[in-house]
């Protein structure tokens, strides 16, 4: 390489992800790359190597080799040389970085945070006797997953740090892990070792004497423990959830949220995303003359879950109702998850869920399907606004419920209202729906009616009066407050039986389709709105 190289020209070009704003722990200020340039090392003019650069610094007038090395999108290590005359060449100026040359490290500062590997509780115990004012005594994974907990003892103030990992990376079997407090005003820096094939059970654990990150390579001076790595949650070997609790559960209404079940925990899903996961730990037991839990149908769990970065104690109640259909209900703390308790005597539950399965193309409508209670016609009063929002009517208007009338378990729910542009048009929206679980208590009838193909609502049927009934939109089939707010003169009254002579009525107005939203892969649910012209004779 040609050691007169000018200054003023530049034959390097520094590229992503080197280039951006970085901070290195223990100094203010930030340090600035972008194409040709670092803050406080000069113009980039040369590239010796694939990460060897040659810088040129105007104010000291003398150029020195950086060696970079990228650990992570967030972590950036560098070696420098010291700074020669212009003059001298390159070989000599690159050469003179030897494994003994210091090695920094700095830290992106608008980073995005990243998955820590901390997924479970560690437990640590000291090795060597390097003494430490407040002694750290476990690290802990929080809710997100990119933040974990350091606990300390020994402490005349509460030491304990809330951090979010932002950079992680392994150097044959050392791997290192760097983290910001919540607060941005402290980092923790630490290295572990593991077994080969057991990533979540680290062996030892290296800690630096301070938190600048400075000493993050070296084990001489880091406090090392050894680990005893546990679930927060500990579960009985025998607890296993039976079969008609598995798979994927959608919540009733319209709800973003999902459920997910297998044998050991229950992950609770918002927009796709996994929001908390209730570890099981034990199987709690009613009384004996407890039907429910004779017949197997209802089932309490005692379960863990994180809340941020606290382990929270819950009581899980799952209600068998159909193949397709359960209730799940929790109780927070440890008060709710007492046993030998009738289900009288349970604690009334924290939130509660009415959850269900979408039928699939196996779905034998004539043994599996649930009869839709109290059969026949259903009428509103005028001006009446459903929940569900399905109608093209902006105003109130007259609803009609078929319950039964054309299928045992098929239900269809229509309306008309004048177009908001052509008032001699008469606009129909109807749905058609399936039943898919009825149960009842001394109060009412619940029934989850399940339409285009996923979403559902709760038909509500008083027990005494079976002359009414309303729906409900809610995440619960149970929460039946609403009923009460709204008033009886907003739910559907009872006018007759279904009869062939209606469907023929019906059958024979003379309606223009305007658009159908049907899904081929279940026939339990369509949609339909209609023009519908008034025709001279």
């Amino acid at each position: 390489m040609n050691g007169g190289l000018s200054p003023t020209l530049s034959n390097c070009n520094l590229t992503y992800p080197l280039i951006g704003k970085w901070f290195q722990p223990g100094i203010n200020e930030l340090i600035y790359i972008n194409e040709t340039y670092v803050t406080s090392k000069g113009t980039c003019i040369e590239q010796d190597a694939i990460n060897k650069f040659i810088f040129y610094n105007d104010q000291a007038r003398c150029k020195r080799c950086i060696l970079f090395i990228q650990r992570h999108i967030n972590a950036l290590q560098f070696r420098e040389s010291e700074c020669y005359e212009f003059d001298d060449p390159v070989d000599r100026i690159c050469n003179s970085l030897t494994p003994d040359t210091p090695l920094y490290t700095i830290f992106r500062e608008n980073f995005q945070a990243i998955e820590c590997p901390i997924h479970e509780l560690w437990k640590l115990k000291r090795v060597n006797e390097n003494s430490l004012e407040c002694t750290p005594k476990s690290f802990h994974n929080c809710l997100p997953s990119n933040s974990f907990r350091l606990t300390y003892n020994k402490c005349s103030i509460d030491k304990d740090v809330t951090a979010k990992c932002m950079a992680i990376w392994s150097d044959g079997p050392n791997n290192y892990v760097v983290a910001r407090s919540s607060n941005r005003k402290k980092f923790i820096c630490f290295s572990y070792t593991k077994a080969k094939h057991d990533d979540n059970h680290p062996l030892e654990l290296y800690l630096p004497s301070d938190d600048s990150c400075r000493d993050l390579l070296s084990r001489e001076s880091a406090t090392v423990f050894t680990l005893d790595s546990s679930s927060l949650a500990t579960s009985d070997i025998n607890l296993s959830l039976p079969q008609w609790t598995l798979g994927k559960w959608s919540v009733v209404g319209g709800s973003s949220k999902h459920f997910y079940l297998n044998r050991t925990q229950i992950i609770l899903y918002s927009n796709g995303k996994s929001t908390q996961v209730f570890k099981l730990t034990k199987l709690l037991r009613n009384k004996k003359h407890d039907d429910y839990l004779n017949n197997q149908t209802t089932i309490r769990i005692k379960a863990k879950a994180l809340e941020h970065c606290i382990s929270i104690t819950y009581c899980i109640t799952l209600i068998f109702r159909s193949h397709l259909v359960i209730d799940l209900s929790l109780v927070t703390g440890e008060q709710g998850c007492q046993e030998n308790k009738s289900r009288h005597q349970l604690q009334k539950s924290d939130t509660s869920y009415t959850l269900f399965k979408q039928p699939n193309s196996n779905f034998d409508t004539s043994t599996d399907q649930t009869m839709c209670p109290q059969s026949g016609i259903f009428k509103s009063i005028s001006n009446y606004r459903p929940v569900i929002q399905i109608s093209a009517c902006t105003g109130g208007s007259v609803w009609t419920l078929l319950n039964g009338c054309e299928k045992p378990n098929e239900l269809t729910f229509t309306t008309t209202c004048s177009h908001e542009i052509v008032p001699d048009v008469q606009v129909i929206t109807a749905i058609k729906g399936t039943c898919l679980a009825t149960w009842s208590d001394k109060k009412f009838q619940r029934t989850l009616v399940i339409y285009e193909h996923s979403r559902s609502f709760c038909l509500i049927h008083p027990t005494k009066i079976m002359k009414a009934s309303w729906i409900l939109y809610g995440q619960s089939c149970n929460d039946v407050h609403s009923i009460y707010n709204n008033g009886v003169e907003n739910g559907l009254h009872y006018t007759g039986q279904c009869t062939t002579t209606n469907n023929q009525q019906q059958q024979q107005v003379p309606l223009i389709r305007l658009s159908s939203r049907t899904d081929n892969r279940s026939s339990s649910s369509q949609m339909y709105k209609y023009f519908l012209f008034s025709v001279s004779h």
